[in-house]
């Protein structure tokens, strides 16, 4: 399994039936300062008994692999990332061996269409 960086925006309703991320597994000063319920929604998982509080979500971009070892040590896996200057710090990250597109990708999938209170980030590997 590699490296794979996701750029998700808030949705009203899933594209897939686990397009979600628990409510929990956000920061908790941004659910604090983004405070709107028209965004959570109830679930019930399979072999669960109770609902569980989920944000549903749409992928708008993705990176994958080109990214330094350093990356690995300023993000952690599979940890939610909600701030402009997290989409922002991606920059410095990229592979020199990379080529110009993963950066271009990073600016255009990234960057420019996050939006403050809806976009988040999700690195995985």
């Amino acid at each position: 399994m590699g490296l794979d960086i996701y750029h998700y925006k808030i949705s009203k309703s899933p594209k897939e039936e686990y397009d979600y991320f628990e409510y929990k597994d956000f920061p908790i000063a941004w659910l604090e300062k983004n405070d709107n319920e028209s965004f959570i929604a109830e679930v019930i998982e399979e072999d669960e008994i109770s609902p569980i509080k989920v944000i549903y979500f749409e992928k708008i971009g993705n990176q994958r692999k080109g990214m330094n070892l350093d990356f690995f040590y300023f993000y952690e896996n599979c940890k939610i990332y909600t701030e402009k200057e997290d989409f922002e710090n991606l920059l410095k990250f990229i592979n020199e061996k990379s080529s110009l597109a993963n950066k271009q990708n990073i600016i255009d999938n990234f960057i420019s269409k996050y939006v403050s209170g809806s976009s988040f980030l999700w690195p995985s590997w």
